[in-house]
């Protein structure tokens, strides 16, 4: 956390969500907003509420393990099993800040790469107001 003042820019937390219909969600916000699980559903187009997805689903879908989630895994993601939700208060940001599939590191990009990037792997990036 202390190195995060160092590194400008909007820095990430991701969730990864299912519906009660298998839909699965990677929900990108900025670290120290909120997500409302109860109803994000409506906003994201959800079948139901959802839950944290299971483990092994992350790591088949976006290849990396929890506690190590990014918008940069749907570049694993070539079966487009995932949508991914990018928060619109995080695209206010010029730079967003996320995880290089692991932990341990910090890449920066600027908002608009971050969703060309995510274009580039065949997914549509999806911006909506997902927190609160």
């Amino acid at each position: 956390m202390a190195l995060r003042d160092a590194i400008a820019g909007g820095h990430t937390k991701n969730l990864f969500v299912k519906d009660k219909k298998d839909n699965y969600f990677l929900l990108t916000v900025e670290e120290n907003a909120t997500v409302d699980l109860k109803t994000v559903h409506t906003i994201i187009g959800g079948a139901s509420k959802v839950s944290f997805g299971r483990p092994e689903k992350l790591m088949e879908y976006l290849g990396v393990i929890p506690g190590a989630v990014t918008a940069f895994g749907v570049i694993n993601d070539t079966q487009q099993n995932v949508k991914i939700i990018i928060d619109e208060d995080l695209m206010k940001d010029e730079i967003v800040n996320c995880h290089p599939l692991a932990n341990d590191a910090t890449t920066s990009v600027t908002s608009k790469d971050l969703l060309r990037f995510i274009e580039a792997t065949g997914h549509e990036a999806l911006v909506l107001k997902v927190t609160s």
